[in-house]
Formats: structure tokens, sequence, C-alpha cells
């Protein structure tokens, strides 16, 4: 075992301390990136979110990734640019000899010749009224009456000079309405149209700008006396020069931002003043170019700065401040990173050891000035007893109160190149290796390598996670219980290579950092997250949590994860890079830390990068991109709306109010926004409203074709957003397609009508044919029927009865009863008349009282022939209304008949037949006939001399099915059944004639 201590003050050799500073991010755009020309003169921002340059070679237009630019040939006044505004929608461009105004594709140029003549134009502005204030030089101030804000001619000039040979730098329009003026030898306003010169301190007049800021007090910017700050109100001024800590006392410009700071731009680089405390940039920390003539911001609160031949540069802020060797580091290559309880930072850099930021100065720690064994220092921790332990290529570096101690070649040390350190709960000091892993317990030590069967190599990640620490290698994931037992974790397939970094989150998610992608464990499976579709994206080379925030540092730079949206239908993923503020995309292995303010530090290819939280909770979804619809296409062809519509913007150029014909029915829209921090990071989401339920999944394309669009209503909707959660403004077209002419309501009620035509037609012949099927059908039943009624009649009056009729007439002459032979005569003459008149009737329906009168006569008669053989009785409720109730003739007949020959006169005895009619359930009507006969089994039994061969029944039963087709009444027979006593014997037989009511008949008592 060897090892070397090492005291600061007991060696001839100490680290040398140097001065270090921060360093800003300022992302340059010059010709090369496509703007016109490289001096610029003025910069606005417009509605949409675009930046406009003006140059002295045209004026480009800037929406975060590409420029469009505009000079003479496309219709400005000149191209040498001196002023833009942004007023009402549009952006005008004053120019040397003239001004011209844009709008979306429309490009307008006030005539104004005549006033401009051989001089050129200094300055312009808008009042509250909307009218233009125009600086000429050797003319004056020019006041115009714009006919409108649309109409861009004017209608009058009123021409100002509160003092002979102005040279008008600048025009303001304060917060009340006053004009203020300045430039060489001369301050002033109007108020009440009278001017009011300023008298500045020591007399100062070469004025170069003026500006207002929102607390109301003036900022007056001069080219020989720096700045003054004047407060009406109280008629005082503030001066600010060189010797008050200005860049410059030679100021060009004066801007105040959304903040309320003032910046000052200068020959020098720039000057901001914020709480009367003084900010300069300049190449120091980080301006890449000095000569700086005008600062402006955009909407998105981007501050840039216009430069005198280097073209435009947009400063990132300060959410990100580098570190490099510029400032004051040995290293730019830096691996990790901790704070003590000093709040001291120590660096562990690749190639130049230790470093610590200390009180605006930097200790560097290497091999030549101190006990460490290799400058190339991978990791670092600093323990709960303030104790800091780095790891390096040439074994474990403690620093503690002071004094150094290097741990080499040790036998407890798996190898001396030392990747990763941690300590846990327990406040055990975890030591990841490239041959495997030691632990300091207090002053116990293990090692777990090949040798103890631990098969973890090139550790490069440890973490706590479930009470278990584990450690990430590039053999797997190690988990370790309390009692240091270890197992390896079962990943996915997909799962390859080294384990770079681990994070846990709440105990609940374990992230995965590799070389192919992030991957989340939530202790039953294995997914992975796809950062980007860029593949250096999923290079993953730390993972910092911060709270409820992931950051994730990739070859691609860096993302922040909002870890509560995972279990949202959207993630919440931002991207930074270059474009906000990474001195590089690169990130280091490891290399991230939070400090105890929030901060997060970060090591790149290129410096070390401090993202501000502070900062950045101000900065955060300040505005949101808006999206704008720039064109619409049929069938992917360039379109000339005027043929489909007479309605055509003037200044996009779509149609409005377009109605397309039915086969015009395949659209393509192409849209965009302009975002100039987060261009890349732009994505779109878009709807065709009547046609699509919801918006469409995200989308980084900016077009998107409808192909085959039914007839309808439509308005295509489109809006963008850089991180996916929140969305800016929609953009809107609304369009029509139309109906063939076959949909069209008029040759729908055409089609109707024919339709409707041929339905009656065919309906009509229908019928006709069905009505005289039907008609045929009635007239066989109806033959039917009155073959059925010859039949009935026959079999009811057949010859046994009236042969026995006509004996029993002959036996009353015989014995000289001519009283009862007359009676029997009449009887069956009646009987006789009453069937043949019912087969006349309509249906061959009768009412019911003339059936029990046919009905009552013929028990007459058999009661006359056997009268010790029977007794009849009938009974009809009185709720029955015979006269009404129609029925079939002789229905009741046979089965009488039946009752009389088959179960009374076999009985030995005389027997008893009741008939009784009446209503049950208040619609049914029931007819019953019932005896005391011997019984239907023994009817059937007896062949003996009163076994009658009749088909009465059976006719009866097919003229009543018959009569319910021709009548639509609905008749039920039950019976004839037999019914029998307590013991079972037989007691007489029993049939049941129902006449169910028709729903739609009425019951009529």
């Amino acid at each position: 075992m060897t090892f070397t201590r090492y005291l600061f003050f007991s060696l001839f050799i100490f680290p040398i301390a140097l001065f270090y500073g921060q360093e800003y991010s300022f992302i340059p755009y010059s010709v090369e990136d496509g703007l016109s020309q490289t001096q610029v003169h003025s910069i606005c921002s417009d509605s949409l979110g675009n930046l406009w340059v003006g140059t002295g070679g045209g004026v480009s237009k800037f929406d975060g990734k590409s420029f469009v630019n505009y000079s003479k040939e496309n219709g400005l006044a000149d191209n040498s640019s001196v002023e833009l505004k942004h007023q009402k929608g549009f952006v005008w461009i004053a120019t040397k000899k003239g001004i011209s105004r844009i709008k979306d594709k429309q490009l307008a140029t006030l005539e104004i010749s005549s006033l401009v003549k051989d001089n050129h134009i200094n300055s312009i502005e808008f009042d509250k009224k909307n009218q233009l204030w125009i600086a000429i030089q050797n003319v004056g101030l020019v006041e115009t009456n714009l006919i409108s804000i649309d109409d861009f001619s004017v209608e009058k000039v009123n021409l100002h000079n509160p003092k002979p040979n102005l040279f008008i730098r600048s025009i303001k329009c304060d917060q009340k309405g006053r004009i203020w003026i300045g430039g060489k030898g001369y301050i002033g306003y109007l108020e009440n149209e009278k001017w009011n010169e300023l008298i500045l301190p020591s007399n100062t007049s070469n004025v170069s700008d003026i500006d207002q800021d929102s607390d109301g007090l003036f900022w007056i910017s001069t080219y020989d006396r720096g700045v003054f700050s004047y407060d009406m109100n109280q008629n005082t001024f503030t001066h600010y020069d060189q010797k008050h800590g200005l860049i410059s006392s030679t100021i060009r410009g004066v801007f105040i931002d959304s903040k309320n700071r003032i910046w000052l731009s200068s020959k020098n680089g720039a000057s901001r003043i914020e709480n009367k405390t003084i900010k300069n940039f300049n190449k120091k920390n980080g301006l890449l170019e000095e000569n700086i003539n005008t600062i402006s911001e955009d909407l998105e609160q981007n501050i840039w700065f216009g430069t005198d031949g280097s073209g435009t540069y947009r400063f990132t802020g300060e959410q990100f401040v580098n570190y490099t060797t510029r400032t004051g580091l040995p290293s730019n290559y830096v691996m990790s990173i901790c704070q003590d309880q000093q709040n001291n930072f120590w660096l562990s850099t690749y190639d130049e050891g230790i470093c610590c930021l200390k009180n605006n100065s930097t200790l560097n720690y290497n091999i030549k000035n101190s006990a460490i064994k290799n400058n190339t220092v991978w990791s670092s921790v600093c323990t709960k007893d303030n104790q800091l332990y780095f790891g390096t290529s040439g074994g474990l570096v403690k620093i503690k109160n002071g004094e150094i101690t290097t741990y080499s070649n040790e036998s407890w040390l798996p190898s001396n190149k030392i990747t990763s350190l941690y300590e846990d709960e327990k406040n055990r000091l975890w030591i990841g290796c490239s041959k495997g892993l030691a632990i300091i317990d207090k002053n116990i030590k293990y090692t777990f390598n090949t040798s103890s069967g631990f098969k973890g190599k090139k550790i490069r990640s440890i973490c706590a996670f479930e009470n278990q620490i584990v450690v990430g290698s590039s053999t797997g994931i190690f988990a370790f219980d309390s009692e240091l037992n270890s197992k390896k974790i079962t990943l996915d397939k997909s799962i390859s290579g080294t384990i770079y970094c681990l994070e846990n989150w709440q105990d609940s998610l374990l992230f995965i950092g590799t070389g192919n992608g992030l991957f989340i464990y939530n202790k039953k499976s294995i997914y992975q997250l796809h950062l980007h579709t860029s593949f250096s994206a999923n290079y993953i080379n730390f993972l910092k949590l911060d709270h409820n925030t992931l950051w994730i540092g990739t070859n691609f730079g860096v993302f922040e994860l909002d870890l509560k949206s995972l279990a949202a239908s959207t993630i919440d993923l931002n991207h930074y890079a270059v474009a906000n503020g990474l001195k590089s995309v690169e990130t280091n292995l490891n290399a991230s830390y939070v400090d105890k303010k929030g901060n997060i530090w970060m090591g790149t290819g290129k410096g070390l990068t401090k993202f501000n939280k502070h900062e950045y909770s101000n900065q955060k979804n300040i505005n949101n991109p808006i999206a704008q619809i720039n064109d619409v296409q049929l069938f992917l062809k360039p379109t000339l709306w005027k043929k489909y519509s007479s309605s055509i913007n003037p200044y996009n150029q779509l149609p409005e109010k377009l109605i397309l014909a039915s086969k015009k029915n395949y659209l393509t829209f192409y849209f965009s926004a302009a975002n100039l921090s987060r261009n890349s990071s732009l994505s779109y989401q878009f709807m065709l409203k009547n046609f699509d339920e919801s918006w469409s999944p995200n989308y980084q394309q900016n077009s998107f074709t409808y192909a085959n669009l039914p007839p309808g209503n439509y308005t295509f909707k489109v809006r963008a957003s850089t991180d996916n959660v929140n969305w800016g403004k929609s953009a809107e077209f609304s369009f029509k397609i139309d109906y063939p002419y076959y949909l069209k309501w008029w040759f729908i009620v055409i089609e109707v009508t024919l339709l409707c035509l041929i339905i009656f037609i065919l309906w009509k012949w229908r019928t006709n044919v069905i009505q005289r099927n039907i008609n045929t059908q009635n007239l066989v039943y109806k033959t039917n029927l009155l073959s059925l009624e010859q039949q009935s009649l026959n079999a009811s009056m057949n010859r046994h009865f009236i042969f026995n009729a006509l004996n029993s007439i002959q036996y009353f002459i015989n014995t000289s009863d001519k009283l009862s032979a007359n009676k029997y005569l009449s009887s069956f003459a009646k009987l006789i008349r009453k069937n043949l008149d019912s087969s006349l009737s309509e249906n061959n329906l009768v009412s019911l009282a003339d059936e029990l009168e046919r009905l009552e006569l013929y028990l007459s008669l058999e009661h006359m022939r056997f009268k010790t053989k029977f007794d009849y009785q009938l009974h009809v409720d009185s709720d029955v209304q015979t006269e009404a109730i129609k029925v079939p003739a002789m229905f009741m007949q046979p089965f009488v008949e039946n009752s009389i020959w088959h179960g009374i006169l076999p009985k030995n005895s005389k027997g008893e037949i009741t008939i009784s009619i009446s209503y049950k359930n208040t619609e049914d009507l029931y007819f019953t006939i019932e005896d005391n006969g011997i019984g239907v089994q023994e009817s059937l039994k007896s062949k003996g001399v009163y076994q009658h061969s009749s088909k009465g029944l059976n006719i009866t039963s097919n003229r009543i099915e018959v009569l319910r087709r021709l009548t639509q009444k609905n008749f039920e027979i039950i019976g004839p059944k037999q019914l029998n006593n307590e013991k079972d014997e037989s007691i007489g037989t029993k049939v049941e004639i129902i006449l169910r009511r028709n729903p739609d008949e009425k019951i009529v008592n």
C-alpha cells in the first residue's frame, strides 16, 4: 500500500490563484446565414415573432430558421435602411430615400420623393394617433397626416423646425403623446403645438438617441458625455459615463427592454443599466464583435445586437453562463463538479487535475504542485463530514482540512482508474473502478472484483434504489442489499453496452442512460424513452435529478424532462443546444451537479456551463410561437386563386370565402411559425374542422395534404409549440367544397319526386294485383262456404233426423194426437225454413237471436221425440245483446246434436243439456254446451245401435275457419272434452266456443 499526503503550507510549490470570470453566449448571423448585409442600422420584431433587420444593403426577415431579403428589386424605396418600426401589423422601413411598408406578402412604398429630394431620412416615429413623423436631413421634422393606417397615402404634410439647420437623429413619442426630437445641437419636445427645448447639463447637445422607460424617465444618449436619465417631474438629471462604469462615453443608441433595463450601444461594446447597476458586454465576456450600432428585443425577450460590419448577434441571456479557459479555468474539459460546505466549487478536469472556484478565483491542483498522481480526474464527491474525494486515473484522492491524500495501488482498490464515487445514507463511500468496486465503511474496506465473484467492470454510475445500491457497469446493472450481497438485474435485450449513468426518482422509477438511449425501469418492466429523432440524442452522458425534473446530457445537447408529465398524454420535454447558450451540444460523462441554489452545472466539450434556474423561471414560456398559413395549393401545384374566388386577401394573397367544385378536393396547406431561440424544437399540430375529430399528433413538417375531401364547410387550423405542451395562437383558413349537381337540393327534389311517383305506380299496380287475388280468394272462400253450408244443412238435417221426424209425425197422427202432430210438424217446417234462409245471409252470418231461435226449434223437436231421455236449459246473460252480435248459422247445432246422440241417448237414465252464453273478461263471448251423458271415452268405446256417424263437427270447424278469413272474426273451439268427478268417473261432456273481440272492434253492451 502506498499513499502520499500533501500539506498546502508545508511545500515550496503552491497552487496559483487566478481570477476567473464568466462568459455569455452570443449567436452570430451574417451573410453566410442569409443576412442581406453586415452593417446593421436597425432591428425590430413583428407581431408574429419574426425579426426584421435593416442593413446598408436591404432588409432581412428572420424566423429563426432562414432569412427572407427585400431590396429595391422587391419594391423598397432604397437599399440603405435607416430605421424599422412595427405599427398595427405593418413593418415600416425608413430608408435614406423613402419609406416602405410590408405586411405578409404585400410591400408598398410611400410617395414622398418631393419631400426628400436630394436629402435623406434619419428617423421615423408614430404618435398616439398613428400619424407618421419623419426626420429629413436639411428639411426638418415632417408631420404626415395618413388617411388611415391601411390606406398608404398622405393627405397633407406639416413641417416643424423648432431651430434653424436642425440635424435630427432621433424621434420619440412619449407616454403622454408628446413628440421628442434629439440631434446635433438640439433636444426638445412638442406639447400643445409649442416646442420646448431641454438643456442638458454642461451644455451637452450632441444627442444620439432618446427613449423613455416604464417609470416615465427619459434616457438621452450622447456622442460625448455618455447617457443622461431625466426625471421630467423633478426636472433632475442623472449622469452615467465611462467614469461611472459605462463601456464608453460615446453612446450611439439607447434601448429599453420589456424588463425596464436600459441598453446602450457603442463602438466598444454594450452597457446595461439595471437598478442603477452597470454591466458591460465585450469580447472579455463573450461578445464576438464590439462595434455595436443598435440594440433591440424580440417577442421572446431575446436581446439582439446590430453591429457595424459583423451582422447581428442574439444574446442568449444569463440563463446559461459559461466558464472556459478564456475566463480563467485551467481546462475546458470538466468531468465532475461538487460543492463543499463552504460553498466552494470543485471541478474535476480531464487534463489539468482539480480546480477549486473560490472567491472569484481559481486554485488548480495537479501533478506539478500537489500529491495528485494523475491529472485525469473522472469523479468527485463531498461527504457529509466535508471530506472531498476525487477519482482519478492514478487512484483515489482525498482532501480534508487542506491536506491531500492519494491512495494508489492499494490492495483494496480493484484498479487505480476510478470513474465513479457515491456516499450512501450510512456514510459509506462507494468507489467504482475500471476493474470492480470498493467500499469504505469507516475503517473497514470491502473489495468486489472477479476474484470475489463480482462480474461488474468499468463502473460509471452508482445510486440508491429501493433500499438497495445499484451499480451501472459495462457488464450490466448490479444491486447490493444491506448486507452487501449483490445480484445482477435482468435487463431488456435492447439495452447493450456500458451503463453510463443511473438516477432514481422517488424509488418508483430508475432511469438508465446508455450509448443506445434512455431507458426507464418501473420495477415491472423496462422501456425506452425517445428524446429526439437525432441519433446523437441516444448517447446519454449524464442524468441529474432536480426535484421533479430530470436533466439529461447527450451528444445532441441537454434535455429537461418534467417527470410528472410521464403519466400524461404529452411529455413535457425541453431541448437546449448552442442556440440556447450552451458552448457545445456534446456533454461529458456524468459531468453534472445541482448546487445549493438549485442551479445546474454541466460539463461540455467546450467548457463548463451553469444553468441559472432563477433566470430560467423568468424566461420560461414567455411567448408561444404563432403559426401562420403561407400558402394553399390544389393538387400540389401553385394555384392562381383569382380563378376560384373573387375576394383575395391583399396581404397574404389567400382567397376569402372560397367555394370549390366537388372535384377540386385535393388541398395542401403550407404553414410556418417564427421562433428565434428554439426553432429546431418547433412542432405543429393541425386539424380540419368538420373532418378531423381532434388535433393531429405533433409534426415537424410544415405542410400537410388532405385528399378526396367530401363536400362540406371546412376550417383548417394549425398551431405551433416548442415544448409540445404550451401552444401558441392558431392560424385558420376557411373554405367550402361544393356538392356535385346530383347531390344538390333541387336535383334531390327531382329525384325524390320521380322516385315517389315510381313507387306510387308500383304500389298502385301491386295493390290492384293483391286486391284481385283477394277477390279471387274470397270467391273461392264463398264457394267453399256455400258448399259447407249445404253440407251443414244436409248434416244437420240428416236423413235419420228427417226420417225419424216424419215417423214421429205419423205416430202422432195414427194415435189421433193431432195437437202434437201439428205442433211437431209446425216446428219442423219452421226449422227447415230458417236453415234455408241462413244460406242467403251475408257471409253466412246471422244474428245471435236468430241462431238461438233455430237452436230452440231443434231442441224442442228432439225433446218431443225423446221426452223421457233428456231435458235442456238455455241461459243467455242479460248483458249479451243477441240482436247486435253476428254468428255463423247453425254453428252450435252439431255440438248439441253430438251431446244428444252420443252422450244422452246411450245413457240408462234421463240426461240434461245446458247451453249458456256469457261474457268473460268483458271482452270474449263464451258459448258453453254441457251435458251429463256417458262422456267422450265411453262414447268412443260404444259400437251399439246408438252410434251416430256424423261429419257435422268437422264441417262446422271448417266453416268457422273460412269465416275467420272472410269476416276477420276470431273464433276458437275448445272440446269436446270429458268431465270427471273426484273419483275420476265421467259425469258428462263440455264444449266451449269462444268469440274473441278484435283489437279494433268496439264492445257493444
